[in-house]
């Protein structure tokens, strides 16, 4: 069984987040002092979950902590953050975390997060539509973050889909199915805020007015 290791100090959250662990498979141990953290052996588990805000710890702690625990064998680790901001998250990127996770944690979010780094898949970073999902919400209307999360993944859930049609299209050369796919995706993705998407099927839009369009 993988075994897993959480640095939390909130009881409470220790026990939801054993509980997620749980259901992916994991048996969890728990250090609920950084010092238990520090002096633990750690080669003997999977992943590492800290809690990267708690109050026993400040960013030169956990840099100082990442930087002597990289320089041994060591397994993943994966930084617990109460936000999602670009500022934040590259600042822990850059002292050597393997990953993050945002709160609220969830299954998918741990189980996610695990596959990126075991499948050496890049870690994503916030970009100018996903930048904080409080200013997000702000611009939609949305203020409940559990709502605000539901609908984007059901967007992105619907979205794989229509990018295997689109990209079906392509390979037909039926440029009015692909520009249909891409005038509902503009649409969606500008009532979502994500304006990179939308500017790029826009642009899909555009090239497929012409039977003789470059859709490569």
């Amino acid at each position: 069984m993988a075994r897993a290791l959480v640095f939390e100090d909130n009881p409470i959250n220790s026990k939801m987040l054993g509980t997620f662990l749980n259901q992916e498979g994991y048996m969890v141990d728990f250090a609920l002092k950084f010092d238990e953290l520090v002096n633990m052996h750690m080669s003997g588990y999977d992943i590492v979950m800290i809690d990267v805000h708690s109050p026993a710890v400040d960013a030169h702690v956990i840099a100082d902590f990442v930087a002597r625990t990289k320089a041994y064998s060591c397994p993943p680790l994966i930084a617990i953050l109460n936000s999602n901001k670009e500022k934040e998250i590259k600042q822990y990127m850059d002292f050597g975390i393997d990953g993050y996770i945002t709160r609220p944690v969830s299954v998918k979010a741990i189980r996610d997060m695990v596959e990126r780094i075991s499948s050496g898949q890049a870690i994503p970073t916030p970009s100018d539509d996903l930048i904080d999902l409080e200013k997000l919400g702000n611009a939609l209307n949305m203020p409940d973050r559990n709502k605000l999360i539901a609908l984007f993944d059901q967007f992105f859930d619907g979205a794989v889909a229509e990018i295997k049609s689109m990209y079906a299209a392509v390979k037909l050369k039926d440029y009015e199915t692909l520009r249909k796919f891409a005038t509902r995706f503009k649409a969606t993705s500008r009532n979502l805020k994500l304006s990179n998407l939308g500017k790029l099927s826009e642009d899909i839009e555009s090239q497929t007015k012409y039977p003789s369009a470059n859709t490569d």
